[in-house]
């Protein structure tokens, strides 16, 4: 077997050396591009991300379907103003039934809540709203006769001023919940609850410990669509379960 020359080996050696540093040129550029690659992905869905969480939103708002016509029948409420007491200035505000509502759903349901949830909220509020209407009618309400409802969510249904709002919200959230709540309210104008063609009483609350209560066991007065059933979704409601102690 011929030994190859010195100068021969010498030249094989440069050879190998030279592919050898291409080799980790190539692959060092190759782990470059990726973690390029990978930035520019990363970078892509947070982008992504982000166009979802401020634009979706309005979206949703914007592309909702009218509730079930099963649910409510329908009364026209344009040109209806309600006599508010505000109870926290003592002062009455006469507002317009639609304009009123969208303090009462911003007041009586978390703007984080299902689009749905507020729509039927808007709805309850509404025919609250319009029974109490009805029912003062010929005599005024005894607790503020110079009112039709009140601000006091322990006897009419809570209410918030686009100012109070602002200042609850905040800068970030208020745009998106304010127009969250208007689309609930504005989606389902005019809809309301009725029974046997009558505006129902649409008393409602947070919470119920599992079970509803029947009307005549509050209030002395059966009452056909007020009775007690079954409830399990408020089981994980925060006020669901509170612990006492007593010293």
């Amino acid at each position: 077997m011929v030994k190859p020359s010195l100068k021969l080996r010498k030249y094989m050696m440069q050879y190998m050396n030279r592919r050898l540093m291409n080799s980790i040129i190539k692959r060092r550029n190759g782990r470059k591009k990726r973690q390029l690659s990978l930035k520019a992905k990363v970078a892509l869905i947070m982008g992504i991300v982000c166009f979802l969480l401020l634009v979706l939103p309005t979206l949703v708002t914007q592309n909702w379907n009218p509730v079930n016509q099963n649910l409510s029948h329908t009364q026209k409420t344009s040109g209806t103003t309600v006599a508010v007491l505000n109870h926290q200035t003592n002062t009455v505000m006469n507002l317009p039934l639609e304009t009123y509502l969208v303090g009462v759903v911003a007041a009586e349901m978390p703007a984080s809540f299902e689009q749905e949830a507020l729509k039927v909220q808007a709805i309850v509020a509404r025919t609250y709203a319009l029974k109490r209407l009805d029912m003062y009618t010929a005599s005024p309400n005894p607790e503020h006769p110079e009112a039709d409802v009140c601000t006091d969510s322990r006897h009419c249904q809570a209410w918030k001023s686009e100012a109070e709002l602002r200042r609850q919200w905040g800068l970030i959230k208020f745009p998106m919940y304010y127009k969250k709540i208007i689309a609930a309210v504005e989606s389902t104008k005019n809809k309301i609850i009725t029974y046997e063609d009558k505006l129902i009483d649409p008393v409602y609350h947070s919470t119920c410990g599992g079970r509803t209560e029947n009307s005549e066991d509050v209030w002395a007065k059966a009452i056909p669509y007020l009775r007690s059933v079954p409830c399990k979704w408020d089981q994980t409601a925060p006020r669901y379960e509170e612990q006492l102690t007593l010293t």
